[in-house]
């Protein structure tokens, strides 16, 4: 699209980790939905934006930098929008003090943002939740008292480096074998950036089971999609899409590359030729055996001790009070 794009980032407190891991799917959705409808009703706010229909994308994230248990989701928001009458709108761009104390032009009040999302994630938990016996009563009442987070980062003309930063992260493991430093049997070695050392690179060590329960916590249940669409880039926004495209004066999106094309974009050699004689070669890719590998993962996870929290039994997965900045 031809227009600025903005990069959110929705956190929840530490205090709900346990239900969010226990619930998973569950709660998975009403973030997805909480996000969807705060960042729909502040846009419509003509004060703001005053779009009716807006576009945006949310992609699901569950880890920090130790593995440990940490959902949020990062949004990537297109700043065009059409009003009630169809005609295009862009954002208002009030300007607000950061913490160096500079004013800057930012789509939304970040706090404002925050508290409508509490507000609706907050109903909709408690509407699920919130029952007599329910052992996350507590947990749910505490985060009722407490501010919650929203970072809305500077808008960007181009999402070209929003998407590069996700993709690293969209189709892969929650951590990337270049991290892994060394395995000697019991114990695994592995880097992770410190956010309470001012993103200083530190070592940690896991016991090797230790390491395979914080890894599995991120694989995602079976069927449930990671990556959801909205509003005109949306399934059901094609319309509404292609009028935003004609209004913004947005070129054709260009035609997908081969693998080849993109290989020799990157490398600047064509692979696809035999190195002997200079034939084309075929790939053949081999898919791993998924089924295999999450029945063993399930497994390991039937043998982790149990613990009992509030009269439930769950497995033995994360430290609820553990800082989701780590």
């Amino acid at each position: 699209m031809n227009a600025p794009y903005h990069h959110i980032v929705f956190t929840i407190p530490h205090q709900l980790s346990g239900l969010f891991l226990v619930h998973r799917i569950t709660t998975g959705n009403l973030f997805f939905q909480a996000v969807a409808e705060a960042l729909k009703t502040i846009s419509a706010d003509p004060k703001y934006f005053g779009a009716a229909k807006t576009g945006f994308f949310e992609v699901e994230h569950t880890w920090g930098a130790a593995l440990n248990w940490h959902p949020h989701r990062h949004v990537v928001l297109c700043t065009a929008g059409l009003d009630e009458a169809g005609n295009l709108v862009y954002p208002k761009y009030e300007p607000q003090k950061t913490a160096s104390g500079k004013k800057k032009g930012f789509i939304f009040p970040a706090k404002k943002l925050a508290a409508l999302f509490k507000k609706i994630l907050l109903n909709k938990l408690c509407e699920k939740f919130e029952y007599t016996g329910s052992p996350w009563l507590n947990d749910l009442n505490t985060v009722k008292e407490i501010s919650w987070q929203v970072q809305i980062c500077e808008a960007l003309s181009k999402p070209d480096s929003i998407i590069d930063y996700l993709g690293r992260y969209v189709n892969r493991t929650a951590i990337s074998n270049s991290r892994i430093q060394s395995y000697d049997g019991e114990h695994v070695m592995f880097t992770y950036k410190s956010y309470r050392n001012k993103g200083k690179i530190m070592k940690m060590t896991l016991k090797d089971t230790e390491f395979v329960r914080r890894f599995t916590m991120h694989i995602p249940p079976e069927h449930y999609t990671r990556i959801r669409y909205y509003g005109f880039l949306g399934p059901n926004g094609k319309k509404d899409l292609e009028r935003i495209q004609q209004l913004t004066n947005t070129p054709p999106a260009p035609e997908v590359r081969t693998t080849e094309e993109i290989l020799m974009e990157l490398m600047g050699e064509n692979y696809n030729k035999c190195p002997k004689c200079a034939g084309i070669m075929e790939i053949e890719v081999e898919e791993p055996r998924i089924q295999k590998l999450s029945e063993h993962f399930n497994h390991l996870r039937k043998k982790a001790r149990s613990v009992v929290i509030q009269g439930l039994v769950i497995p033995k997965l994360v430290d609820y009070n553990q800082s989701a900045k780590d």
